[in-house]
């Protein structure tokens, strides 16, 4: 018993033994930590942070305001127009759309949402979400629609879609 005293005595005089003791205190402290919420002063700066960013966001969206959306009338008339230009594929009705809403309605851009939503409504039980937006990306690819710098997206002039007379 004695000799085993002794050793537990020597272990606990080793330095190495100091080291390994501060080390599992750290680990338990951090561990604390984390199961425990932070300080109530510990939030304040990001607080004050995010209160800064909220208002400076409106300086920036304050440039662009979104267009209202589309009554009844001005959707039958695009319907009408996309069926006209005898566009026929997702990114020929896509197109059409986008430029129906640039040119036709005089609307500087759209939102994406904004122009499958109308697709919705021309394709009507065709319609497959994820064409739609497959068509979009070919689109932006082709530079057939363009983005309009935190605005939304627009239509280049020369791929103004027009009807047939």
């Amino acid at each position: 018993m004695l000799r085993l005293l002794n050793e537990t005595e020597k272990q606990f005089q080793d330095p190495g033994h100091a080291r390994q003791q501060q080390d599992i205190s750290q680990l338990r402290a951090a561990a604390s930590s984390r199961r425990s919420p932070p300080p109530s002063g510990a939030e304040a700066p990001f607080k004050d942070d995010l209160a800064k960013a909220s208002k400076a966001a409106p300086l920036l969206l304050g440039q662009h305001t979104l267009p209202e959306p589309l009554d009844r009338d001005q959707r039958a008339a695009l319907t009408g127009f996309v069926h006209a230009t005898g566009a026929r594929s997702t990114p020929d009705q896509l197109l059409a759309a986008a430029t129906f809403l640039v040119f036709t309605e005089g609307r500087g851009f759209f939102a994406r949402r904004e122009l499958i939503s109308l697709l919705r409504e021309v394709q009507g039980s065709r319609f497959a979400k994820e064409d739609s937006l497959r068509a979009f990306g070919q689109l932006l690819r082709a530079g057939k629609i363009v983005n309009a710098a935190h605005a939304g997206f627009t239509v280049p002039q020369e791929w103004q879609v027009k009807t047939p007379s």
